[in-house]
C-alpha cells in the first residue's frame, strides 16, 4: 500500500533531535529522507542516557527513534566537493531543512538564498532556537533553554519553589509535530500555487503556541500566572490524589459544579453535596484546603482501579497517572507503540508517529542509518562511479 508521502524527497542537514523527529515523521508516511551528517555523524549519535536517566542505555534507542526510515549520507560540507554533492542532492529534492546554527548556514551555503538558487521550486524549512528577527536570533536554542525556559512553561508548572526540570525531548518532539505540519502546508500551498518558499519554526515559538492559554491570560490582563500548590487550589475536583496502592489519579473537572453530586456520589460521601461550606465552586475554593483533606482520606481507602471503575459507572472525569513503565505495558497504549526489525537485535518496540491514516497508513520500514550506510548507494544514483567515491572517501569528503 502506497504511503501518504510516496515519491517526496527531503534532505536534511540536521542534528539532535526538533527536526530530525519531524523528518522522521515524514519517513513514516513514506517520503524519502537523506539524512546529511558530518564524517563524525549527527552529535546525538551514541547517546545513552548519562544525566537524563538514573541507568545507562546499552542501545541508543533515543537516537534510533527520531532517525528511523532514513538513509545516511556523510559528508564534509566544508570542503568544495562536500559542497558540490549537497547541491546535487537539493536539485533533486521537493524539501530542503535545516536546523544548524544560524551563523553556520552561509558558511555552509546552506542559507535559504543558496538552497533556492539550486532548486527555485524547493520548500526550504529552517528550525532555529529564538526566530528569524529580534537580538537574540542567533543564539544556539535547545529544548530546555527556548522551549522551555525562555516560554515560560518552566516557570508556570508545577509547585511554586525552584522551576521544574524538564524531561528529555519534551519540547522538541511536540515541535517535531508543528514542523511536520509546517512542511506539509507549503507542499500544499507549491502544489496549488507554484509558490515555493521559506518556512521557519522556531523552538521559542512553539513553546509560546504550548503555553497558549495561559500566555492569552497574560496578554488579556497584563498579568503574570502565578504557580499555585496542590493544596491551595481553587478547585479540589481538578487536582490528583493518592490511592490505597500509592498510585495516583487525576480528577479533571474544570466546571466543578456541573460534576460536584456524582463526584460525591463515586466517593460515597453523599453527605457532602448539600454541605454548606462546599455547595458552590467558589465555596469549595475558599474552603478547599478542607475538602482536599476530606478527599484524601476517601482516596486511601480503594486502589486506583477501584476508583477508576467507579468513577467511569458516576460519569466523574479522571485520568490515570502512569509511570512510564506502566505506559509501555499499558493495553490502551499499545496500538500507538510499533515492532521493528532490527538487523541484529531482533523486534524492537517504539512509539509510532502521531497521526494514524485509515488508506495510506503509515510505516517504519528501517531503522535508524549508520553514519553514511549510504553515502555510496546515493553517490551512485547521482551518476558517481566507484573511482571517484574512492576518490572521495582517499580525501575524507565522504565516509
Amino acid at each position: 500500500m502506497a504511503g501518504l508521502a510516496d515519491g517526496i524527497k527531503i534532505v536534511a542537514v540536521e542534528a539532535f533531535i526538533a527536526l530530525p523527529a519531524a523528518t522522521a515523521i515524514w519517513g513514516d508516511w513514506g517520503a524519502e529522507v537523506i539524512k546529511v551528517e558530518p564524517l563524525t555523524g549527527d552529535p546525538w549519535r551514541g547517546f545513552m542516557g548519562t544525566g537524563i536517566f538514573p541507568f545507562k542505555l546499552e542501545t541508543s534507542d533515543i537516537f534510533d527513534m527520531d532517525n528511523r526510515n532514513k538513509k545516511s549520507v556523510a559528508l564534509d560540507l566544508k570542503t568544495k566537493e562536500g559542497k558540490k554533492i549537497l547541491r546535487q542532492l537539493i536539485e533533486g529534492a521537493d524539501i530542503f531543512c535545516t536546523n544548524y546554527a544560524p551563523d553556520t548556514l552561509p558558511k555552509l551555503s546552506i542559507d535559504y538564498e543558496s538552497v533556492s538558487k539550486v532548486n527555485p521550486q524547493i520548500i526550504y524549512v529552517n528550525v532555529n532556537g529564538y526566530g528569524e528577527t529580534g537580538p537574540d536570533k542567533d543564539l544556539p536554542g535547545f529544548d530546555w533553554t527556548a522551549y522551555w525556559s525562555r516560554s515560560g512553561i518552566m516557570m508556570t508548572v508545577g509547585d511554586p519553589g525552584a522551576p521544574v526540570r524538564p524531561r528529555a525531548g519534551i519540547g522538541d518532539h511536540p515541535t517535531s509535530m508543528y514542523v511536520a505540519g509546517a512542511m506539509a502546508a507549503a507542499l500544499l500551498c507549491r502544489e496549488r500555487t507554484g509558490i515555493a518558499q521559506q518556512v521557519a519554526v522556531s523552538l521559542l515559538h512553539c513553546g509560546m503556541w504550548t503555553l497558549g492559554c495561559d500566555l492569552s491570560a497574560a496578554l488579556a490582563s497584563g498579568q503574570d500566572i502565578p504557580r499555585v500548590s496542590r493544596n491551595e487550589s481553587l478547585n479540589p475536583l481538578a487536582i490528583p490524589y493518592q490511592t490505597k496502592d500509592e498510585k495516583w489519579l487525576f480528577l479533571v473537572m474544570l466546571q466543578s459544579d456541573a460534576f460536584w453530586p456524582q463526584t460525591c456520589r463515586a466517593l460515597g460521601k453523599e453527605e457532602l453535596i448539600n454541605d454548606p461550606r462546599f455547595a458552590n465552586s467558589d465555596l469549595r475554593g475558599r474552603n478547599g484546603r478542607a475538602l482536599i483533606a476530606i478527599f484524601e482520606k476517601v482516596f486511601a481507602t480503594k486502589t486506583r482501579e477501584e476508583w477508576a471503575q467507579l468513577f467511569k459507572e458516576h460519569g466523574v472525569i479522571f485520568g490515570l497517572i502512569h509511570t512510564c513503565a506502566e505506559v509501555v505495558r499499558d493495553p490502551q497504549a499499545s496500538e500507538f507503540i510499533a515492532v521493528v526489525d532490527h538487523p541484529t537485535r531482533g523486534k524492537v518496540r517504539m512509539i509510532a508517529s502521531p497521526g494514524q491514516f485509515s488508506k495510506t497508513p503509515s510505516h517504519i520500514e528501517a531503522y535508524a542509518p549508520e553514519v553514511g550506510q549510504h553515502t555510496e548507494e546515493i553517490l551512485l544514483e547521482l551518476g558517481y562511479d566507484w573511482e571517484k567515491i574512492v576518490t572521495l572517501k582517499d580525501k575524507r569528503i565522504i565516509l
